[in-house]
C-alpha cells in the first residue's frame, strides 16, 4: 500500500492548497470590504470623484448661460481644467473668455463660517448657504450629504435674474450633487 499512500498525499496537499486558497481570499474580500465600509464612513468617497465628470457639456453651456442654437456667444469655447493640487478638494473650473463656473468638492474646517448670518436658498433636498451674489454672479456653498460643494458661477448677462442664486446656481448646483452621489 505505499503506492497508495504516495498517491494520496499529494491530493491531500492540493486540497489542503484550495482550501488555504479560498481561506486568504475570504481574508482579503473581508478586509477590502472593511476597508470600502470605513471609507464610507469616513466620508471620503467623494475625493475619488472627478469633478470635471459631474456635468455633460451641455449642462455647462447651459449654466454658464450660453446657447449655442442662436448663436449666442457661438465663438466661444467653454475650456474645462481640473485642479489637482489638494486632492481632499476635487476641484473642476469650465470658463470662456467672459463666463465661468467652479466646481469644488470639499468639507469646511467650521460648518459655522458658512451657515451663520447667511441667506439660504434650497438646493433639491439640501440647503445652499449664499456667499455673494448678483443679478448673474452666484457664489454658493451646499451641504451636500457628506461632502460640501462650492460652486462659483459667473454667467452671461442674458442669463440674469433678480433671484439668480435661488433659481439658476441652485438648479446647477442640484445637477453637480446628484451626479457626484450616483457615481459614489
Amino acid at each position: 500500500m505505499p503506492g497508495l499512500s504516495g498517491r494520496t498525499r499529494p491530493r491531500r496537499a492540493a486540497t489542503l492548497g484550495v482550501a488555504l486558497v479560498a481561506v486568504c481570499s475570504a481574508a482579503l474580500s473581508a478586509c477590502a470590504s472593511d476597508e470600502a465600509d470605513a471609507e464610507a464612513d469616513t466620508g471620503t468617497w467623494w475625493q475619488r470623484l472627478d469633478p470635471c465628470a459631474l456635468l455633460t457639456e451641455d449642462q455647462v453651456t447651459q449654466a454658464l448661460g450660453l446657447d449655442r442654437e442662436t448663436g449666442q456667444d457661438a465663438g466661444q469655447d467653454v475650456v474645462a481644467e481640473a485642479d489637482d493640487a489638494d486632492p481632499r478638494r476635487p476641484k473642476c473650473t469650465w470658463s470662456t473668455d467672459r463666463e465661468s463656473l467652479e466646481v469644488m468638492l470639499w468639507r469646511p474646517p467650521s460648518e459655522a463660517v458658512l451657515t451663520e448670518g447667511k441667506s439660504t436658498v434650497p438646493v433639491g433636498e439640501h440647503t445652499g448657504y449664499v456667499q455673494g451674489g448678483q443679478d448673474s454672479r452666484c457664489f454658493l456653498q451646499v451641504d451636500a450629504d457628506g461632502f460640501w460643494l462650492l460652486l462659483d458661477l459667473d454667467a452671461t448677462a442674458e442669463a440674469a435674474a433678480p433671484d439668480f442664486c435661488g433659481t439658476h446656481a441652485a438648479a446647477v448646483a442640484a445637477l453637480v450633487i446628484d451626479s457626484a452621489h450616483a457615481s459614489g
